[in-house]
């Protein structure tokens, strides 16, 4: 049995999709401990492109369980239409293939309108899809589980306490009706267990953990309050999963040789302004910073699965990156994928930031106050840079690309043991 989870390091938007994909023909379960359908997993075929929100990505292959874990809220709607996206797909999704935790949290169709009135306020940057109401109602114990649903009385009654709490016009026996609705659809599909007692009956299984969203965004670990609701660093896997009895094996997600952040919060590293724009070319300058943030936006096609959004861009932050691996590194070995090495391919110089500088005050570790954060500035270490078209097998990388791959493993002290070369899953140097 071999246990192995799978988180991002930055800020989300990593592409664990693409890594989990690739991991998962080796492993019996893949189980999502996090998150909701805010989340988006992207892979890549030869022929198709697939987007994932709430079902885990070793869907794709058949003979695999899948389990949305007890850490994840879910939108049944939105889960509904997820499962007909993949049928329509000649995806198959069935009680076999799909699990879902039956104490895994709601979120009904009125959480949207409470998260973006908060939204107005606090101007976190959320989805406003109910995420963060869910979770917040879950902690303050009136949120509503699978197996609630079928209580009638206590669905209605925890509905009321929340139409009190936050001021609504709410029909309960309205919102109970579409959900059960809602519910039997989706167990036509799936099967709604213990998944407690799923894991305890298959200790003996190769099972592989997904994460959602990235390290920096987790609630405790992340860049507080910039973060979303659950806890995204591999620490969660236990709470998300209950029945995990060990993890093995951590893999860190990162991009190769920049990051991206979406919504509100800072962000040392980035480069220019957002442009909420798709525009197929940028006219590159390298000295300029707004040019390469755009730059890297177009090339990393860097907008959101769900939203659509534009990603906010940086270049590497080794202080970040060595803060994420050293808090995640909690398994019997730890490795690194780097994934769109591929996307700055036009460069011939890339820089990673070593330090941060605040004042006269240089420091080389991760601050916790993000008010603190938001006024550091980054120190500058330049790499040149050579396109890595076409290189299937890592020794052949070139020789700029190797130093720089050499400099992450003596700055993280962690071993990268894959590389993402271009967006399709067969696109893998594995070391």
């Amino acid at each position: 049995m071999t246990t192995t989870a799978v988180y991002g390091v930055h800020f989300g938007d990593e592409g664990k999709g693409k890594i989990v994909d690739f991991l998962a023909r080796d492993y019996d379960i893949v189980a999502r401990w996090n998150g909701g359908d805010n989340a988006g997993h992207t892979v890549e075929t030869r022929h198709s492109k697939i987007a994932l929100h709430l079902v885990p990505s070793g869907i794709l292959y058949k003979g695999k369980t899948n389990v949305i874990g007890n850490g994840v809220v879910i939108n049944l709607a939105s889960l509904k239409r997820e499962i007909e996206w993949l049928i329509s797909n000649g995806i198959a999704v069935s009680k076999d293939s799909l699990m879902i935790s039956d104490m895994a949290h709601l979120i009904l169709p009125y959480y949207s309108a409470i998260e973006e009135k908060k939204e107005l306020t606090r101007k976190i940057g959320t989805t406003k899809k109910g995420i963060g109401v869910a979770y917040a109602l879950k902690h303050d114990r009136s949120g509503i589980r699978l197996a609630d649903i079928e209580d009638s009385d206590t669905f209605e009654e925890r509905v009321k306490i929340h139409a009190g709490e936050y001021g609504l016009d709410i029909d309960a026996k309205s919102i109970l009706s579409e959900q059960l609705s809602l519910l039997e659809w989706i167990r036509q599909h799936a099967t709604i267990a213990d998944t407690v007692k799923f894991f305890r009956e298959n200790r003996t299984a190769n099972i592989l953990l997904e994460g959602a969203q990235g390290f920096f965004l987790d609630v405790d670990a992340g860049t507080y309050p910039f973060v979303t609701s659950s806890h995204a660093s591999p620490a969660g896997a236990y709470s998300g999963c209950l029945g995990i009895k060990k993890i093995d094996n951590i893999i860190g997600v990162m991009k190769a040789c920049y990051i991206t952040r979406v919504g509100s919060g800072p962000f040392v590293t980035e480069l220019g302004n957002i442009v909420d724009d798709k525009k197929e070319s940028v006219e590159l300058n390298e000295d300029d910073d707004d040019s390469v943030g755009k730059y890297i936006r177009v090339e990393g096609r860097e907008y959101g699965t769900t939203t659509g959004r534009p990603r906010r861009t940086g270049w590497q932050d080794i202080v970040a990156t060595k803060h994420s691996v050293d808090a995640a590194n909690i398994g019997s070995s730890f490795s690194l994928a780097l994934t769109k090495i591929d996307v700055l391919n036009g460069l011939k110089k890339i820089k990673a930031c070593t330090e941060y500088r605040t004042g006269n005050k240089v420091m080389g570790h991760f601050p916790s106050s993000s008010r603190e954060l938001v006024k550091c500035r980054p120190v500058y270490r330049e790499f040149p840079w050579a396109p890595t078209d076409g290189v299937t097998e890592f020794e052949k990388l070139p020789p700029q690309t190797r130093d720089y791959l050499d400099f992450l493993e003596t700055e993280t002290g962690a071993r990268i043991g894959i590389v993402s070369t271009g967006p399709r899953r067969d696109e893998l140097i594995v070391r």
